[in-house]
């Protein structure tokens, strides 16, 4: 995914950079999201961005300064990724369906594990978060922006009621970041497959009693309704081949 390099930056007059900044707060995101901001030290950040202490400092001007730029591009990033996969669809519902399957195996990937930088911070700092506090309510509301595409094309396609929306959003926001906490956490495949498929069935439940799958000649097979045991979806369902 393409992105402009960054130029930002406490830098104080001297010598030109040497080094790419986005590749280095790369860098610093992943100790961040397996050390938590408390638990990284310089020495950690060295060995990860190959810079030296002073190089850091004069580039960001401290550690909390390196870390709120590290967790400002993680939230673009990432919710860049996140936009790309719930906006690109077509379908309402299945939609979701599919990005909740990808979600499931990117929780039980080694990278997934190390959980999400943004609801690892909340747990982490919490009230203590200072200014960084409106970078994560900034990545809860495009979360729930992004949430939101999907629903949309499901009402407009008749699929579910636009009543339900707004809840919709919040439940799917909430189970997010709650699946964040679980893979941080280090829960089991089993654990996690359990609630990937509870998330499944309630989205399954926001369907139109009226709505169902369209077969090419118009019509509307009542086996064709998409439902808990009918959703093609069950069989790639990771939890498959637990």
């Amino acid at each position: 995914m393409g992105m402009a390099r960054s130029t930002a930056g406490a830098r104080t007059p001297g010598r030109p950079r040497t080094f790419d900044l986005d590749d280095v707060l790369d860098r610093a995101i992943e100790v961040f999201r397996d050390r938590g901001y408390e638990g990284s030290s310089m020495a950690d950040l060295e060995r990860a961005t190959g810079l030296n202490t002073s190089s850091i400092y004069n580039a960001f001007g401290s550690k909390k300064a390196l870390f709120d730029q590290s967790l400002s591009r993680y939230e673009v990033v990432r919710l860049a990724t996140i936009v790309e996969v719930l906006g690109a669809g077509t379908d309402g519902l299945d939609d979701l369906h599919r990005a909740l399957e990808i979600q499931q195996l990117e929780s039980l990937s080694e990278w997934g594990r190390e959980g999400c930088l943004a609801v690892n911070t909340m747990i982490e700092l919490g009230p203590r978060a200072g200014d960084v506090k409106d970078v994560l309510s900034e990545f809860r509301t495009r979360l729930a922006e992004a949430v939101r595409l999907p629903l949309e094309r499901a009402v407009a396609l008749g699929e579910m009621n636009s009543d339900r929306v707004a809840g919709a959003v919040a439940l799917l926001v909430t189970f997010t970041l709650g699946v964040g906490v679980l893979m941080r956490s280090g829960a089991s495949g089993a654990e996690m497959a359990s609630h990937f498929e509870a998330a499944h069935e309630l989205v399954d439940s926001w369907r139109s009693p009226t709505s169902a799958v369209k077969v090419p000649d118009g019509t509307a097979p009542p086996s064709k309704i998409a439902g808990p045991k009918a959703s093609p979806r069950r069989s790639r369902s990771p939890r498959s081949r637990q």
